[in-house]
Formats: C-alpha cells, sequence, structure tokens
C-alpha cells in the first residue's frame, strides 16, 4: 500500500490572466479544502489464478484488462474476511490527490512529457512521467496483449519518480 497524506489544498482562480495556482499545505488552512490520509494499492488489480473471479493486488502479475468497472468493484469488495472493512476500487478522491501531488510536484499539467531526472532551480522535477508502455504491444500465445508488464516492475524507484527498463521475453 502506498500512503497518500493528509494534507490542505485550494486554487486560486485569477480571473483577469486565467491562471490557476494550486496550493498545498501539511496542515488545517482556514477556508482551505482538506484531503485525508488514504492508502491506496502500489499495483494494479490482478487475478489470483486464470478465469477465477478473484482478484488481488500482487507484485509479479500481469494486471487485469478487458473488464468492467462493475465486475472489478464487485471482486475488489470480495477480498478480506467478514467484518472486516472492504477493499474498494480507486476512488475520485484519491485521484484527485494523486493529481494535486503530481502537478505540484512536476509543475506541470503534461504527465506525459519525456522524464528528465534534473531538478529546477528552483527545485522542482521537470518532464513527467513519459509515455511508459502505451506504445508497444506484446504477442503471447499467438495473440497481441496490451497488458504485458508485470506489476512491481518500478519498485526499485521505491516513492520517487523516474523510469525503469523491462525485458519481456
Amino acid at each position: 500500500m502506498v500512503r497518500i497524506p493528509e494534507f490542505w489544498y485550494i486554487d486560486d482562480y485569477i480571473p483577469s490572466s486565467k491562471t490557476h495556482n494550486l496550493k498545498i499545505c501539511p496542515h488545517a488552512k482556514p477556508g482551505w479544502y482538506h484531503h485525508k490520509e488514504a492508502y491506496v494499492s502500489a499495483y494494479e488489480l490482478c487475478e489470483t489464478s486464470l478465469n477465477s473471479g478473484k482478484v488481488c493486488s500482487t507484485k509479479g502479475l500481469i494486471p487485469l484488462v478487458s473488464r468492467t468497472r462493475e465486475t472489478l468493484r464487485k471482486a475488489a469488495r470480495n477480498i478480506g474476511f467478514e467484518g472486516e472493512a472492504k477493499w474498494n476500487l480507486y476512488t475520485y478522491e484519491e485521484h484527485r490527490a494523486i493529481c494535486h501531488l503530481f502537478l505540484v510536484e512536476y509543475a506541470t499539467r503534461n504527465s506525459q512529457k519525456a522524464v528528465n531526472t534534473e531538478l529546477t532551480p528552483e527545485g522542482f522535477r521537470q518532464g513527467g512521467l513519459g509515455s511508459g508502455c502505451t506504445t508497444g504491444t506484446a504477442t503471447i500465445n499467438g495473440a497481441q496483449t496490451w497488458s504485458f508488464i508485470p506489476t512491481g516492475s518500478s519498485d526499485s524507484l521505491g516513492s520517487g519518480s523516474g523510469e525503469v527498463t523491462v525485458t519481456i521475453q
């Protein structure tokens, strides 16, 4: 699991210049919006075994594709024991928090800019996260697939940003 810290934020919009200034603070500020601490899965959802209908978030597996949100939502809520808090899919609140943190760290809205590990003089990251594996396919057992990068392939980066190379056999 990856921790999204608690923070407060505000979007100061300046109509004359049509400029948004997203501000984030680790402690409460009057009039600012609050995002509660949250945890999200470190890995994409995977099936525990072929066509089992059971899902998990585990390193080294191939992520699920071509499933409806409803199917995956039901499968996620089946994880855990009776009486435990149930899992859920990645929610809008967590998505928005991750986007806000990305915008502040990279000072850009273009997440697909090429990766650039050099910091700006102000200490911001440059570039973006790159296009990832969105431009390729692999042929496995005679069929083309877009889901071929095993989960956990970028674990060496920890909570940082960067690129890793994955060799597909």
